[in-house]
């Protein structure tokens, strides 16, 4: 009876630790999987705010990373309804990453040995961060939300129109210039450039020929004077 109790007891110890043994790896938790890799450079032209999740896959037991992929935090209905708001993006914490060595060098660094979860607007402005100087009690799925109502309540509004504007007032704009500098060419005789027009622009030789030929013509002769005896 005693060995059967006992090998019930080690049964149910296997079954309690069997989703610690087989959990997914750092990066791998349910809530970032989908997250993927961005150069810092590509998200000069951000519409939305941005989640930038930061981990060491080189940790074996990265405890930080199971808590902020966990059920008490980013693996949450609430916080998934409000990331859909954001651009997530997904980085290992190694500075010569392909994409990793385009961050700021703080943000890699911030992550070594442990996670980060850093909150930006979408003008690159770092509006919060969860680190691992952040308490375990604050790694709360309600502190979260928090966080992302206040960097989504600070975005512009109608910021997507307002970028598309920007960028067609510079196009007008290039154009414009484009178009200005091709009638100064035009006035000038195609290159800018006095006695030389767009006739014989590609042969500098011919445009160097004429010139030197009207240099080299004599002054009309003089009128010579009649002798007075005429």
């Amino acid at each position: 009876m005693t060995k059967k109790i006992a090998i019930l007891a080690s049964a149910a110890a296997l079954v309690c630790l069997a989703p610690r043994m087989f959990a997914a790896g750092a990066g791998d938790g349910e809530p970032v999987k989908a997250w993927y890799g961005k150069a810092y450079e590509s998200l000069k032209d951000a519409t939305k705010p941005i989640a930038v999740y930061i981990y060491d896959a080189k940790v074996k037991a990265n405890h930080k990373a199971v808590a902020m992929e966990g059920k008490t935090f980013l693996d949450n209905s609430d916080v998934a309804s409000k990331l859909k708001g954001f651009i997530c993006i997904k980085l290992k914490a190694d500075p010569a990453g392909t994409q990793e060595k385009s961050w700021p060098a703080q943000y890699i660094a911030g992550a070594n040995g442990n996670a980060s979860l850093i909150l930006l607007s979408s003008d690159l402005r770092c509006l919060c961060t969860f680190d691992r100087g952040t308490p375990a009690s604050d790694l709360t799925s309600d502190n979260l939300v928090k966080a992302l109502d206040r960097v989504l309540a600070a975005e512009p509004k109608d910021l997507e129109k307002k970028k598309k504007e920007e960028k067609e007032k510079e196009k007008q704009l290039a154009a414009a210039n484009a178009k200005k500098e091709d009638a100064q060419k035009n006035e000038a005789g195609g290159l800018g450039i006095k006695g030389i027009t767009d006739q014989n622009k590609d042969d500098p030789a011919a445009a160097k020929k004429g010139t030197d030929t009207k240099k080299s013509d004599p002054p009309p002769a003089a009128n010579k004077p009649k002798p007075l005896d005429e």
